[in-house]
């Protein structure tokens, strides 16, 4: 009689906001598998770093940012990119470098493709920054 007790005190609010919890963070991980379009690394590059971040406060937003090294021609990198991904050139810097970006908006989704292309001793260097924000 008294394991019945304990099994029927057990609360029932703490297993709702578990299988809760459960949920939110498969629908985080399918979001970013399904509607995240792939990495865009460009063919033969060597990554160098990579970060991911996934924020719910204050609103909900992820953020992939890659950073790869090639030898090909910057005129050919950046070709890529903009064949590849339609981004189109946004802003040229100093120091030999490209920006390229696009912004899609679907329903209440934002998705922001970011490349900076810059020339370097070492080769082309390319910052790949992917973000996606519910409005």
């Amino acid at each position: 009689m008294a394991a019945k007790k304990e099994i029927e005190s057990f609360p029932i609010g703490l297993l709702v906001s578990g299988l809760g919890a459960l949920l939110i963070v498969g629908l985080v991980v399918g979001f970013w598998v399904y509607i995240i379009p792939p990495a865009g690394r460009y063919p033969g590059s060597s990554e160098m770093t990579s970060q991911e971040a996934v924020s719910l406060v204050p609103k909900f937003y992820m953020r992939q940012v890659k950073v790869y090294l090639t030898q090909d021609h910057f005129p050919t990198v950046t070709r890529w990119y903009g064949n590849e991904f339609g981004l189109l050139p946004f802003w040229h810097g100093q120091d030999n470098c490209v920006q390229l970006r696009s912004k899609t908006t679907r329903i209440l989704v934002i998705t922001v493709m970011q490349v900076t292309i810059c020339d370097t001793i070492n080769g082309r260097m390319i910052h790949e920054e992917r973000s996606v924000q519910i409005k």
